[in-house]
């Protein structure tokens, strides 16, 4: 086995995640702060995440007639009530905005003969999204200050006076062990998918 080495990088962001949601975060840190940013993801950012293998629709989308707050309503009603109101509605001011900052990164949005963006239901709209993911990673990844760790595993957070701190973790592709220090930390690894 090959002699293990440690080693120790700091940022003044760690994400550790490089899915749909830690690609925008890094796309949006760069693009308002000069922080440095480190993106750990146990994949590659490139094909990492539930929108790498394409969609056709973005399920979170304020149509025409619709409002943040009856997007608001939808999500509570679909999680019997267990949400924090004031994120879910936090989160739907921000959807659109967000939908055209993706457009403008290059993903192709289908739109009537009105020009406005195809919906498909109520909260959807249509999109071309075999290359979403892949157009998220490239813009993340050009960040000036950010660095990408792709197949790195992180396993633990490190914690001090009850603050994350940083994170450990390993490559998987070398004998190689990281520590990571922060001064934030966002965890993006997942699991957030039922709160469209």
């Amino acid at each position: 086995m090959a002699n293990l080495t440690v080693k120790f990088l700091a940022a003044d962001l760690l994400i550790i995640g490089g899915g749909t949601a830690g690609c925008f975060a890094a796309i949006t840190a760069a693009e308002h702060s000069p922080a440095t940013i480190i993106i750990a993801d146990k994949a590659n950012i490139k094909r990492s995440g539930c929108l790498a293998a394409g969609v056709n629709a973005l399920n979170a989308y304020i149509v025409p007639g619709q409002t943040p707050e009856s997007y608001l309503e939808y999500v509570k009603n679909d999680s019997a009530g267990l949400v924090r109101e004031d994120l879910v509605l936090s989160v739907a001011k921000r959807l659109n905005k967000v939908t055209k900052k993706i457009e403008d990164l290059g993903l192709v949005i289908q739109k009537g003969p009105d020009g406005e963006y195809a919906a498909r239901g109520t909260r959807n709209i249509k999109i071309n999204g075999e290359n979403i993911k892949p157009l998220l990673a490239a813009a993340a990844a050009k960040g000036p200050h950010t660095t990408v760790l792709n197949r790195v595993n992180m396993t633990d957070y490190i914690v001090q006076d009850g603050k994350v701190i940083g994170a450990y973790g390993f490559s998987l592709d070398e004998a190689v062990f990281y520590v990571i220090t922060a001064q934030a930390v966002i965890c993006a690894t997942g699991g957030a998918a039922g709160l469209y």
